[in-house]
């Protein structure tokens, strides 16, 4: 359903942007995130929360931004990463339609 719906050709899109970010000096398992890549569609990926929180949210405010074709811009308010932050776990949708009925056609 998701693949249908993020193609656009039925008058609606719908975007997901869904991640695991982790402080760089922990890492990810190689089976969590091929789990995560491929029963969830979450990227994994690792900032420098320790020594720069305020960029790493720079960078998941605009990796959010670019997923959600620019309709998510500040997912992370300010201050909201801390140097003690280890993990951050986003989730932004952003659904753009016509209205309710164009949705049911799809329906099986």
């Amino acid at each position: 359903m998701y693949e249908h719906l993020k193609d656009g050709k039925g008058g609606y899109t719908l975007n997901r942007a869904d991640a695991l970010w982790a402080e760089k000096t922990w890492s990810f398992l190689p089976a969590f995130t091929g789990i995560a890549k491929k029963y969830y569609a979450a990227e994994t990926r690792n900032l420098d929360f320790l020594q720069d929180p305020e960029g790493s949210r720079a960078v998941i405010n605009a990796w959010t931004e670019n997923q959600t074709a620019g309709k998510i811009k500040s997912l992370m308010p300010a201050g909201s990463i801390k140097n003690a932050t280890a993990l951050v776990l986003t989730n932004a949708v952003s659904f753009e339609g016509a209205g309710y009925g164009n949705f049911q056609k799809m329906r099986p």
